[in-house]
């Protein structure tokens, strides 16, 4: 079963049940404390260690920037940037085409509610190749504005869904089975990301490919990872207990709130198997049986372009995917997993942080 128009919705609008957006349980209590020591520190915490890791993510690992940065206009929107059309819509705001005045400089603008400063606090500070960058935010009284990459390379669900062969009479035909080297790129690239975010003691919550954006149409192999509506500020050995999250890629812990950052990692892994196949993993319409067969079903290799990836692509998948968090690869274990490093594009790029 293809990914298909109701699971694409499903996929595109978080899912937030049934506690509000910045719902607390045993986590941080006050977003102010909880972002001040956050953004205060240099690079990392120390915990992480990364001697094992490549040159490349190594460096990618250390960007962090001061949260006095970014700065914040207090204007309407409109006396800065001449916004040209909108690009997309979610659960948390609308994102549409900006042109700043007097540069021509293009960017996506987020639009959502003044009180939306958990995403600003979190992403001020982020500075990774495969993480959106936010530039500037502008408040107003009735909104609150974010100013970031524009990306117009669409997002992986649209990516994944272009790969359908077309037929006339039936509609969407069979699926074009992605090169391993798209596949260990796309996989690695979301690996880095979440890496540099748990070094960070960020916890994303809502990975999916409806998050994942394509930077360039003319250079398709570029992801960035955006949308932090859900992100949180997590504390080592401590459980995070709000359940919220796009149900399709929701860990089994998730819904029963109790859980880790490590939670990111099975998102990881249910976006990889989207990748592959064009299909869904949890082949159910019904929230209440998609629930019920992430709680009591092991992940299954089934689909047939499995066998165009190899072993260790499978290997890969069910290490992600294994239903005990704990035996779960961390981000920075797996992204130097073999089957990545051997099939992945770009294996000699060092990127620059800035």
């Amino acid at each position: 079963m293809a990914l298909r128009e109701a699971q694409a919705q499903r996929a595109f609008g978080s899912l937030v049940l049934p506690e509000p957006t910045i719902a607390q349980g045993n986590e941080p209590s006050k977003l102010k404390s909880k972002f001040s020591s956050l953004s205060s520190k240099s690079t990392a915490s120390s915990e992480t260690t990364m001697d094992h890791l490549s040159p490349t993510v190594a460096n990618m690992m250390t960007g962090w920037r001061s949260a006095s940065a970014v700065p914040t206009i207090n204007s309407p929107l409109e006396e800065r940037y001449i916004v040209t059309r909108r690009l997309g819509e979610g659960k948390f705001g609308t994102v549409s085409l900006a042109v700043k005045r007097g540069t021509n400089q293009k960017y996506a603008v987020k639009v959502m509610p003044a009180y939306g400063d958990q995403e600003m606090q979190i992403t001020k500070c982020l500075s990774h190749p495969h993480i959106v960058r936010l530039h500037e935010t502008v408040r107003s009284q009735r909104s609150l504005c974010l100013i970031l990459d524009l990306c117009l390379g669409g997002d992986l669900h649209q990516w994944i869904s272009q790969r359908f062969r077309k037929d006339k009479d039936k509609g969407p035909g069979q699926y074009r089975t992605p090169r391993r080297s798209e596949v260990a790129t796309f996989v690695w690239q979301m690996l880095t990301a979440v890496a540099y975010l748990h070094h960070h003691k960020i916890a994303h919550r809502d990975i999916k490919p409806g998050n994942l954006l394509l930077e360039d149409p003319s250079a398709p192999m570029t992801l960035k990872l955006a949308d932090f509506n859900l992100a949180c500020n997590f504390r080592k050995g401590q459980k995070l207990s709000s359940r919220c999250g796009s149900l399709m890629y929701l860990a089994p812990e998730v819904i029963h709130k109790s859980y880790t950052e490590r939670c990111d990692i099975w998102s990881i892994g249910v976006t990889f198997q989207d990748l592959v196949t064009g299909e869904a993993l949890w082949q159910a319409q019904e929230e209440p049986q998609i629930e019920k067969m992430i709680l009591q079903q092991k992940p299954e290799l089934r689909s047939r372009h499995w066998s165009s990836h190899g072993e260790g692509a499978k290997e890969l998948f069910c290490q992600l995917t294994l239903r005990e968090d704990a035996g779960r690869p961390s981000a920075t274990d797996a992204v130097e997993n073999s089957w990545l490093r051997r099939h992945r594009r770009g294996k000699d790029m060092c990127c620059a942080i800035s």
